[in-house]
């Protein structure tokens, strides 16, 4: 990526090209979001409403072919996004010095980049970004006239009239019935999909939009992609650019967009076919025209008439390949034909699908749960040059609801073919600019990856039960896999969201009211990622609770009813601690107030009590007041007080709701231990599976591990899919054989965000797979002194995430090795996966992961997750970016001892159900 930064920090204003093709390793790589991907839309919800974005869409195309010309000044495009549900695909780029993040539409039918600015009137619709403000950035300009992308200067030319004063050119591009307007300038552009990818690139030509019409589907503005001088591709002047769009209905992972030479297709199985030159006048000149020769079902041709996908002299006619339309439509001629070819190879009933779907044709299964017949071959659209796009069953079928139906539609409303993005799923597609080609391969898993949280006694220890998260919620099989892959990816994308502290922070309360002096924090955990449960016992009497354990933060928490001004569904009674008699509230002047604050925040005098705000990556959040109470253990342990200050809450004026208090708690059988600091929130957001609270079990001073003093502790999970309870060990009962494997804890960064600091960091030095050691760069796992990068063992953590390197690495040589097809395994949340009639025979090579003095070899179960209803075999293990996790599941049946006096981490086999 070095290559990369070089080339384009050396780019120069869009009045020359742009350009990001002189280095052969160049390129920039961004996500992209499908609009309404949210989980949970079903199927034919999805269609309906692509069907309805992409008739407005192909009546705008085929009503911009008869026009002849703009007034000065004015852009059309080809799509309409004044519809709440138009535009396809959103990425997120910044703007501006310092730059501005906000999302937009990717549009591979238009050319101009635009964004809304302020000052922006009634006539700006509302974004999810802050507006784009040109007079604070000192890297503004208005384009002068000197510029070949002024729209005003260029039309005046060719009219010979004279260019406005100043050049000020303010455009009113249009989208079908929608539209921008604003004032056309030149600003420096940030992109890239993570802080080691961006790059700056100044100069771009962007239209500064201070009036649109209607939603544009929760982004701030649109990025032509089109064949136009003013689209973001010609003023890069990358040559090339591609994109590889997941699944449909995957609403986890990203697709990727790759600009400049990084979007390069290499290797067997690429097809290429010439664009068709453009029509000269505009929109049309702007669109990615593609020559269609014929289509197959199976090994038939169909009979289309030969001039079907033509492109006319008048510029009527043809088909292109466009980003933002879905579902493919063909000119009625060819649809009819492909139409008859299904209905004739499906022998199940046809049934009317419009009014769920939108769709022509479908058919009834049996029952909902019935799964679509396996006979259905591949569609083929034969292009130009001899490229064949080979469109398997579920690219040209969807299921849902108790119907299949074609996921095509007959082209009634004009000529103009479109090729649609769900025909393009899981391709890689290149569109070589320079050459003039479209090349194709089908998606490359291993490649293209998603860029993708007591006094120390000799004598006595502590046994508790864990519970997995599902187990309480029933989830089983197939929904299981597709839970715990969703948790790991967000989990890790909280661990890594752990940020350096601002130097001010003002959060305001729902009803409006500032913390003011509360001590803050925020944790890079999410809440609702949970992985196992604990259960523990508040208050005195004791009042039974479900906590989620982890690892990978340090405080303790429960809703409290004090009362609870917002609090999230849970299965056990809310704890009041005017119910209590044992409970405390924490001094601001506590030491462990003082552990708890930062940089953000502090008490304020008088005195009022140690008040707390606590968020997790995922909008889980905790508000309330430290307090001290008695937890009970499992054992007859005496543990000493470690209140420093017990302030009661009735004797301090003026204390809101929510404070950090004591409490006794109750863990495992009757023994109590008094004054353990914990969070009683009275207003908290989001949940956290099935539980009451959250038991932090990290490095820091709040978490249960410190404030008890054990020097060790020790857990074993049971297998994934098993209900058995796992064992927890807190002190001296934590212990394993002298045979068990020990690696010693890497130091915990001193730098960069502080909520990292809690997390357990080990040194994993490489990655054997069968009996080769995997080429792997030392520095992918290395932990830098500011907090990046690193490998830490998660108790919250489902499936292990790899740096994505590291990640590519093991999934090429399993794919080696194991020599079956490769199969999509987007319903579980797993990029590798294996096709066989019997997954659980599918015979895999042996995996060890090498630390620092000591080998973890990995049984089949603990990295193989198997779906016989899908006929799927899966690496369980995700890609990640940034940061590697070892998780819980690579840890079943491991008994693995937390060693805090000797900062090691020790492990050995077991089998724990036995414990």
């Amino acid at each position: 990526m070095a290559a990369s930064l070089r080339v384009i920090a050396v780019l120069v204003c869009a009045t020359v090209a742009v350009g990001v093709a002189d280095a052969a390793a160049g390129g920039v790589r961004v996500g992209l979001t499908r609009i309404h991907s949210e989980p949970g839309v079903t199927a034919s919800q999805f269609v309906r409403d692509a069907l309805r974005r992409d008739m407005h869409r192909r009546a705008r195309f085929g009503r911009e072919l008869a026009s002849s010309s703009s007034s000065v000044g004015t852009v059309s495009a080809p799509t309409r996004k004044d519809l709440p549900n138009g535009g396809e695909y959103i990425m997120t780029l910044a703007i501006g010095t310092p730059p501005l993040s906000y999302p937009a539409i990717a549009d591979t039918g238009s050319d101009l980049v635009w964004t809304q600015c302020a000052p922006c009137g009634k006539q700006c619709f509302k974004q999810p970004s802050p507006l784009y403000n040109p007079s604070s950035s000192p890297t503004f300009r208005v384009l002068p006239c000197s510029s070949s992308l002024n729209l005003c200067a260029a039309e005046a030319k060719l009219a010979g009239a004279t260019p406005p004063p100043g050049c000020a050119c303010r455009y009113n591009q249009t989208y079908g019935t929608g539209w921008t307007s604003g004032l056309q300038g030149s600003e420096t552009f940030t992109f890239g999909s993570s802080p080691a990818d961006q790059v700056r690139v100044p100069g771009i030509a962007f239209g500064c939009s201070n009036a649109s019409s209607d939603d544009w589907n929760g982004s701030a503005g649109l990025v032509g992609l089109g064949r136009g001088g003013l689209s973001l591709v010609s003023q890069l002047a990358a040559g090339m650019f591609s994109y590889c769009l997941t699944p449909f209905q995957d609403t986890k992972s990203k697709s990727t967009l790759l600009l400049g030479p990084a979007a390069a297709l290499n290797g067997t199985g690429v097809q290429s076919t010439p664009f068709v030159p453009s029509p000269s006048k505009p929109p049309m000149s702007t669109y990615y025209y593609l020559n269609l020769t014929g289509i197959s079902v199976g090994t038939t041709a169909l009979t289309i008439p030969p001039d079907a996908f033509a492109l006319r002299a008048d510029g009527t006619g043809g088909l292109i390949i466009d980003s933002g339309t879905t579902i493919t439509s063909l000119v009625d001629a060819a649809y009819k034909r492909v139409r008859a070819a299904v209905r004739s190879l499906v022998k199940l009933p046809v049934t009317d699908g419009s009014n769920a779907t939108g769709l022509d044709l479908c058919f009834a299964l049996p029952t909902t749960s019935t799964a679509p017949p396996a006979t259905l071959p591949s569609m083929t659209l034969h292009f130009d040059g001899g490229a064949d796009m080979v469109l398997p069953v579920e690219n040209y079928m969807i299921l849902d609801g108790g119907m299949w139906c074609l996921a095509m539609r007959s082209q009634t409303d004009g000529e103009l073919s479109t090729l649609g993005n769900y025909q393009q799923q899981n391709l890689h597609i290149l569109y070589d600019v320079q050459k003039e080609t479209l090349s194709f391969a089908p998606a490359n898993l291993l490649l293209l990856l998603p860029y993708v949280a007591i006094s120390s006694t000799a004598n006595h220890g502590v046994r508790l039960e864990l519970t997995h998260a599902d187990d309480r919620g029933g989830y089983e099989g197939a929904e299981r896999v597709r839970r715990a892959a969703d948790r790991s990816h967000r989990r890790v994308n909280g661990l890594l969201g752990a940020v350096e502290e601002p130097s001010s922070m003002s959060r305001l309360r729902s009803d409006g009211a500032g913390v003011g002096g509360a001590a803050a924090a925020t944790a890079a955990v999410h809440a609702s990622t949970a992985t196992y449960l604990v259960d523990i016992a508040i208050g005195t009497p004791p009042l039974p609770l479900t906590a989620v354990l982890d690892t990978g933060s340090d405080l303790i928490w429960t809703q409290c009813d004090a009362p609870c001004r917002r609090c999230f569904p849970q299965p056990a009674p809310l704890y009041a601690p005017a119910r209590s008699a044992t409970y405390a509230n924490v001094s601001c002047r506590s030491p462990m107030c003082r552990a708890f604050q930062s940089p953000w925040s502090r008490c304020s005098a008088p005195d009022p009590g140690c008040a707390y705000y606590f968020s997790y990556g995922d909008g889980t959040s905790t508000d309330g007041v430290l307090a001290t109470e008695t937890f009970t253990l499992g054992s007859n342990t005496t543990v000493r007080d470690v209140r420093q200050r017990v302030v009661p809450l009735a004797d301090v004026p003026g204390v809101p709701e929510p404070v950090l208090a004591t409490e006794t708690f109750t863990l495992g059988s009757n023994t109590t231990v008094h004054g353990v600091s914990f969070g009683c929130g009275t207003e908290n957001l989001g949940g956290t599976d099935n539980s009451s609270g959250l038991v932090g079990m990290g490095r820091g001073p709040l978490s249960l591990v410190s404030q008890l003093g054990v020097t060790r502790f020790s857990y074993c999970f049971t297998p994934f899919n098993a209900t058995a309870a796992s064992p927890l060990f807190l002190g001296s009962s934590a212990r394993l054989s002298s045979a068990a494997r020990t690696t010693p804890f890497v130091p915990n960064p001193s730098g960069g965000a502080r909520r990292r600091s809690s997390y357990y960091y080990l040194s994993l030095e490489g990655i054997t797979v069968g009996d080769t050691l995997l080429p792997i760069d030392p520095s992918v796992f290395q932990l830098t002194p500011m907090g990046d990068g690193g490998v830490i063992i998660d108790s919250g953590t489902t499936f292990t995430a790899l740096e994505e390197r590291a990640f590519v690495a093991l999934a090429r040589a399993l794919a080696a090795r194991v020599r079956l097809p490769l199969a999509s395994g987007a319903h579980l949340g797993l990029s590798l996966c294996f096709a066989a009639a019997s997954p659980d025979a599918v015979d895999v090579p042996r995996l060890v992961f090498h630390f620092d003095g000591a080998d973890m070899e990995l049984r089949r179960e603990s990295y193989v997750v198997d779906d016989r209803s899908a006929g799927v075999a899966c690496l369980g293990m995700v890609s990640a970016r940034g940061m590697s996790v070892l998780g819980s599941m690579q840890q079943q049946n491991m008994h693995i001892l937390y060693d805090l006096e000797r900062s090691v981490l020790s492990f050995e086999p077991a089998k724990c159900c036995e414990l």
